[in-house]
């Protein structure tokens, strides 16, 4: 594999040092062009303690619930993160 760009190398060095709350960024063992990262939910929103799965994205069902009936898809969101993600 190519050496990687000075900038790469300063970034990554930087989100190890310097964490930003809230967010992990944790370089691969096998490229350290690449990262695993975890977003938390905010705290007083319905993904508070979970971490959302970009490998599952959002569905158009789950907007469409939204926009219907706000209320309820918040309390459903509440109790999808506590099954699914809390961590």
């Amino acid at each position: 594999m190519a050496a990687l760009p000075k900038r790469i190398i300063k970034e990554t060095e930087r989100l190890v040092s310097d964490p930003v709350p809230g967010i992990t960024a944790t370089p691969s063992e096998d490229n350290l062009r690449y990262f695993q990262v975890t977003i938390d939910g905010p705290e007083s929103s319905p993904y508070s303690q979970g971490a959302p799965n970009p490998d599952d994205p959002l569905a158009n069902d789950v907007a469409e619930d939204w926009k219907k009936d706000e209320k309820q898809a918040i309390k459903v969101a509440q109790e999808w993160t506590e099954k699914y993600a809390v961590k």
